[in-house]
């Protein structure tokens, strides 16, 4: 009951846990927080700094309820940083659920550096949205110095800034499976894979004629291109 209640509720729990240093609550698990499917949730910064986070939530209902906006109108930065910083954890195969990321066209950086210098990470989330909006995963997983398998990403048109930056100074990965169809937003994949593993394995969609070049903004030197026909 009250289900409908719920649906344009709007709930800030950003920097709830946030450790900024000093003698604050220490979280070890939040596998058992529940986040409501109908509601908005602005969770910025929630466990940043929480090295001994080793479980997080099962379900983060996100989409199409995202209703917080800028000093410019947009949609922004829903799930920001949310573990940034937590040292301890390993494995984040948390279900992201949701149709579509934001609202229209004015969204942007949901899941911007939500995992950023997390350097025991090893299992990321799936990231199922096929329809990106503006920086959505920038940072995502920067610094994640343990990862090695990066989720598949299977949108086929860019955004601004949508992967820029996303797994710079993950020095252990060796797999990315990318299926964008051109390269023609801007900063798209900025920076993208600096800092990467030396040698590895990239599956890109063949009708995307961009990745011919080595680069950061590219595809890592030394890697092994392998097509897929999407």
């Amino acid at each position: 009951e009250g289900r409908s209640d719920l649906n344009q509720c709007c709930i800030n729990l950003s920097e709830m846990f946030r450790n900024q240093g000093l003698d604050q609550v220490k979280v070890v698990s939040a596998r058992n927080l529940h986040l409501y499917p109908g509601a908005s949730y602005h969770c910025e910064f929630m466990f940043q700094g929480q090295k001994n986070l080793v479980n997080i939530p099962k379900t983060l209902p996100l989409g199409s309820y995202f209703r917080f906006y800028d000093e410019r109108g947009r949609v922004n930065s829903t799930c920001a940083y949310m573990f940034y910083g937590c040292e301890s954890l390993t494995n984040a195969s948390v279900q992201i659920t949701g149709d579509v990321l934001g609202d229209g066209n004015n969204s942007m950086g949901h899941f911007e550096g939500m995992f950023a210098e997390c350097t025991s990470l090893i299992t990321p989330p799936e990231l199922p949205f096929t329809s990106l909006k503006p920086y959505c995963y920038s940072y995502m997983f920067q610094h994640c110095t343990s990862l090695a398998a990066a989720p598949e990403l299977n949108a086929e048109m860019p955004a601004e800034g949508c992967y820029q930056y996303i797994f710079d100074g993950c020095s252990s990965l060796w797999q990315i499976k990318c299926l964008l169809a051109h390269r023609q937003a801007p900063y798209c994949t900025k920076y993208w894979v600096r800092g990467v593993g030396t040698e590895g394995q990239f599956t890109y969609n063949t009708a995307c004629k961009s990745w011919t070049l080595y680069g950061v903004h590219t595809v890592p030197y030394q890697w092994e291109f392998i097509p897929y026909s999407a």
